[in-house]
């Protein structure tokens, strides 16, 4: 093993490498050890140490394999997110959300008026009387949220109905 200053250099006392790191006891501290006595492990050497088998976690595979891909040419990120988006692209899909926004609202609201007839004064009740009313939510699956019933009210107050 290298010496004890590879834990300040912040790398693998065995191999040298960085990135995670595992402090590994000399003396280990259930039998009186001090914590003086440590060195730096990457998981490998530090699994290895231990006698357990290396099993690599999910996300060292999932950056090894972003750099396989890159090493291989290949152009990595969404082709949708183009930074020269056109702004009249984005204010056209904006206009878009908020007319189905405004649509679904129109649909909604009379349940809503209903449910407050009704005693629903509570973010929380308007939500439960949506729910057993069958409406839908916005995006259409699960159950209402006070949040979504917030942001219901909150564009029906901006709207000036």
């Amino acid at each position: 093993m290298a010496s004890h200053a590879a834990y300040w250099r912040r790398v693998c006392a065995v191999c040298g490498t960085s990135g995670e790191l595992h402090e590994h006891f000399l003396v280990p501290r259930s039998l009186g050890g001090p914590r003086a006595l440590t060195v730096m492990l990457c998981p490998a050497h530090n699994a290895e140490v231990r006698g357990l088998p290396f099993t690599p976690s999910h996300r060292a595979l999932t950056l090894q394999g972003l750099a396989r891909a890159r090493a291989a040419g290949k152009k990595l990120g969404s082709p949708n997110l183009a930074p020269d988006l056109d702004a009249a692209m984005a204010r056209k899909g904006r206009a878009t959300q908020t007319s189905y926004a405004e649509m679904h609202l129109d649909s909604v609201w009379p349940v809503i008026e209903a449910a407050r007839l009704a005693g629903a004064r509570s973010l929380r009740q308007l939500a439960q009387a949506l729910d057993e009313a069958g409406v839908r939510p916005p995006r259409a699956k699960g159950r209402w949220h006070v949040s979504q019933v917030h942001r219901l009210l909150a564009r029906r107050d901006r709207s000036g109905d």
